[in-house]
């Protein structure tokens, strides 16, 4: 129940990012190959569900979903 609630709380277009990012490490690069999304709003999207706890850099300037 609670990570129904919380998945919930992502908005659209944080949704559509987590899962162009998947589980395995992508590059930014090839997430804006796979997102019909302006880069500033990748970007942006990309702070606001790492501050949400969503996703995390990794090394090589990857980002990765956490859950």
């Amino acid at each position: 129940p609670l990570m129904q609630a919380e998945r919930s709380a992502i908005a659209p277009e944080d949704e559509s990012v987590l899962t162009a990012i998947g589980f395995d490490p992508i590059s930014v690069d090839s997430l804006l190959e796979r997102l019909a999304m302006p880069a500033e709003q990748v970007m942006a999207r990309l702070t606001e569900l790492e501050i949400a706890g969503h996703i995390a850099p990794v090394p090589g300037g990857k980002y990765q979903r956490l859950a």
